[in-house]
Parts: structure tokens; C-alpha cells; sequence
């Protein structure tokens, strides 16, 4: 639980499979309502929220073949957020802007529950070892595409604490703990210096001279790229 109140400071079962729309942004919260969602069970353990997964192995397995993603809307934003890193002009900043408010869908929380509740699902349920390996197979590669995708520290902190739960676990080799610890302890200086310039900020508009939305992408690709070169020793 004290994870997930420190992502918060950063940034709740259908059986059938679901339909999705044509639309991205209806497709996108589709598969957020249906899959990421629906897959996750929520208990309340002394005063503690404690996320699960769904337990019928054939219902769990379901949910695990509909992970994908190809539900990621962020290109666009990552691609006009990159250009304004490289050579800043209003125009660039305004084109960014302007992605972000097409970008309507996000659920980096509704994968955190999901992979949380399944990390803590998988440890207990005696499932086959084809599902368990599916399983772990889902989570790295949510880490991995984050970690390669990500301008945010927000999403980077969702991948930190789900590879730090997979070591706590047992789930993957715990040689990869002293790399995660420097990386956590950067991740958690990076997410301190960000809110030190948004305090001290003017404006809440982004623009050339107010960097923090350049300083926050510089910094998430630094650590996604760490993060990335460390789950290669997984």
C-alpha cells in the first residue's frame, strides 16, 4: 500500500472477451474497462488495499492472452515531445500540447494494479507452469516496452516497483537488487527534482524557458535506458 500511495503522489469480472471498438481512444478504454480492470480483485487487508488477480486459472489465463500493448497511444506525443527536446521553438511546444489533448486514454495505474494483483496472485495460486510462465513472460514485457517508451517518471516509477516486486518475490534472480537499488534511489531523486521545479515554476504553461517538462523527459529516458540494459540480465 505505501508503493502505491508514493505512485499516486507521482501521477476500480467480465468473463467475455471483450469488443473493441474501431476508434482508438474507445478502443483504448475498452481495453482498460475489459482486460486491465476486469482481471483485477480488490481487498482490503488491515486497512491496507491489497490488489489480487483472478484465481480460476482459466479465467486468469484468459485475461493474460488479452494483454497487449498495442493499446499505447503515446506516440505521437513522444514523437513531438523528442523534437522539442532537440531544438525548442513555441511552434514545437504547441504541436506537443496539442498530442497531449488527443491523447485522452491512460492507464499506467490500471497496469499497476494489474501486474501488482498478479505478482501477488501468481506466488499463491498453484497454476500450471505454462500460466505461471506466461505470467512473468506479461510482466517484462510491460517493463520492457516502458522502459523503452517511457518520457515519464510516473510510468518509470510503475516499472521500478513492479521489477522491485518481482525480485521481492522470488520471480526472477535477485543479482539484478543491487543495480535496482541505484536506479531506484536516481528514479526517486529525479521524481524530487521535478517537484522542486514545479514549485518554483511561474507558469504552468510549458515553454522554452521553463524546462521542466524537458528536464522530466531528459531524466526518463536516461533511467529508461538503465532499466532497460538491466532487465537484459534477467
Amino acid at each position: 500500500m505505501k508503493l502505491f500511495v508514493v505512485l499516486m503522489l507521482v501521477i476500480g469480472c467480465n468473463k467475455s472477451a471483450p469488443t473493441l471498438s474501431i476508434d482508438p481512444i474507445n478502443t483504448c478504454n475498452q481495453y482498460k474497462k475489459n482486460v486491465l480492470e476486469a482481471a483485477v480483485t480488490v481487498n482490503e487487508i488491515k486497512d491496507e488495499i491489497v490488489y489480487g488477480f483472478k484465481t480460476n486459472e482459466e479465467e486468469a489465463t484468459k485475461f493474460l492472452k488479452e494483454y497487449s500493448t498495442k493499446h499505447y497511444l503515446s506516440q505521437p506525443r513522444l514523437e513531438s515531445l523528442k523534437a522539442v527536446a532537440e531544438a525548442c521553438t513555441q511552434d514545437k511546444i504547441k504541436q506537443w500540447q496539442d498530442s497531449v489533448l488527443d491523447e485522452p486514454c491512460h492507464y499506467i495505474f490500471s497496469e499497476f494494479k494489474y501486474f501488482n494483483g498478479l505478482i501477488n496472485t501468481v506466488k499463491s495460486e498453484k497454476w500450471s507452469a505454462d500460466t505461471k510462465a506466461l505470467a512473468l513472460d506479461n510482466t517484462l514485457e510491460m517493463i520492457r516496452f516502458y522502459s523503452f517508451k517511457s518520457s515519464s517518471l510516473g510510468e518509470l516509477s510503475v516499472v521500478q516497483i513492479t521489477l522491485k516486486s518481482l525480485v521481492i518475490n522470488g520471480l526472477i534472480d535477485k543479482k539484478i537488487k543491487p543495480d535496482l537499488d541505484q536506479i531506484e534511489n536516481k528514479l526517486k531523486s529525479s521524481l524530487e527534482e521535478i517537484q522542486v521545479m514545479r514549485k518554483l515554476s511561474l507558469t504552468k504553461v510549458p515553454s522554452c524557458s521553463d524546462s521542466i517538462y524537458l528536464t522530466e523527459y531528459k531524466l526518463a529516458q536516461k533511467l529508461g535506458k538503465e532499466i532497460s540494459l538491466l532487465v537484459k540480465k534477467i
